[in-house]
C-alpha cells in the first residue's frame, strides 16, 4: 500500500483524514478521522509484518492468571449475566483463554476465537472451545455475551467486527470490550512515545468514536467509561529513564506494581481517587465499554 494513497479511515471509510504525527518505532504515520473521530495508522503495516510481530505473543510465560485478573473477570461476568445467570459467551481473540476459564467455572458455555497459530494448539490441550478465523468470517449466532479484551485496535476494519459481534447475539445480548483511549492523559502527554503506539495497534478509539461505532453498528445502551494510568510508562518516559521493555512484555511490570498498590490501603486510597477523577475527565487510558442488543440491560 502507497504512502502517497489519501488516508481512508478504516472504520467509516472516509477520506481527508488528518495527519497529527508518526510513530517513534516504526514508519507509519496515525491520522484521525475528520467524521467518526477514530485515529489509525497509515499505510498500516503488511499481513508479513503483522505476522512477525504476533510471533511471539502467546507463551506459556503468559498463561498464568494473577488473582487481582481473576476477580476482574469475575466482576465483568457478573455484570453481564445481569440476573439472568450464566449463558453461552464468545471471547473474540481469547489468547491463553484464562477469561473463558473464569466464564466456564462460573457456569458459562464458553467458547473464543484466535487467528494466531501458536495460540491454537495451546488452547485446544486447555480443552477451549476455539474457532479460528476473524470474526466476521465466522458463521456464528446464537450467544448471550461476547466480549473483546483489547482486541478493537489490531484489527483492519474494527466497525466490520462490531457489526459482526451485533450478528451472533441473541436479543438482549451484551457486548463487552476494552480498548486503549486514545484521548487518555498517556498519550496526550506522551504522544508517539506512548507505550501503546506500536505497528500493531491498527486504530484508536476515544469515548466518541467508540460511542458512535458501538451506535452504528446496532447497540444501544452504551456505558462507557474511562480506567487506568500506566504509571509505569510515564515515570520511564517522562523521568527520561531507559525505555521499559516494548509491547507486551512490559505487562508484568505493571501488573506487579498493582499488586503493590492492592496491598497498601492508603496507596489503594490514593488509586482509588485518582481512577475517580480519570472518569470524570475520560482521561484514563483505557476504555471500558457495556452495551446491549436490542435496549439497555439492568446490569
Amino acid at each position: 500500500m502507497s504512502g502517497r494513497q489519501p488516508a481512508r479511515c478504516p472504520a467509516c471509510e472516509a477520506e481527508g483524514a488528518r495527519r497529527l504525527f508518526s510513530l517513534a518505532s516504526a514508519p507509519h504515520g496515525v491520522f484521525r478521522c475528520r467524521a467518526c473521530r477514530l485515529a489509525f495508522l497509515w499505510p498500516a503495516p503488511s499481513d508479513e509484518r503483522l505476522s512477525e510481530i504476533y510471533g511471539g505473543y502467546y507463551h506459556g510465560a503468559n498463561a498464568a492468571l494473577h488473582p487481582l485478573t481473576a476477580a476482574r473477570y469475575q466482576e465483568i461476568l457478573g455484570r453481564l449475566e445481569g440476573g439472568r445467570g450464566p449463558g453461552r459467551i464468545l471471547d473474540v481473540g481469547c489468547g491463553a483463554g484464562q477469561f473463558l476459564e473464569v466464564a466456564r467455572a462460573r457456569g458459562w458455555r464458553a467458547e473464543g476465537t484466535e487467528v494466531s497459530p501458536s495460540a491454537i494448539p495451546f488452547l485446544e490441550a486447555r480443552g477451549v472451545a476455539v474457532h479460528r478465523g476473524e470474526l466476521p468470517e465466522l458463521p456464528l449466532e446464537g450467544f448471550d455475551a461476547v466480549t473483546l479484551f483489547e482486541v478493537l485496535e489490531h484489527v483492519r476494519r474494527p466497525q466490520s467486527h462490531l457489526r459482526a459481534a451485533a450478528r451472533l447475539l441473541r436479543p438482549g445480548g451484551a457486548i463487552y470490550l476494552t480498548t486503549p483511549n486514545f484521548d487518555g492523559l498517556s498519550r496526550r502527554l506522551l504522544g508517539p512515545r506512548w507505550r501503546v503506539m506500536a505497528a500493531e495497534h491498527l486504530c484508536y478509539y476515544a469515548p466518541a468514536s467508540l460511542r458512535h461505532g458501538l451506535s452504528k453498528a446496532g447497540f444501544t445502551g452504551e456505558r462507557i467509561r474511562t480506567k487506568n494510568l500506566d504509571v509505569v510508562d510515564l515515570v520511564h518516559k517522562l523521568g527520561h529513564r531507559s525505555e521499559p521493555p516494548a509491547g507486551h512484555s512490559n505487562i508484568a511490570e505493571t501488573t506487579a506494581l498493582r499488586e503493590r498498590v492492592e496491598r497498601r490501603r492508603l496507596l489503594l486510597l490514593a488509586k482509588s481517587a485518582a481512577n475517580r477523577l480519570l472518569r470524570l475527565a475520560r482521561a484514563g487510558d483505557t476504555l471500558e465499554a457495556f452495551a446491549w442488543l436490542g435496549g439497555a440491560h439492568p446490569g
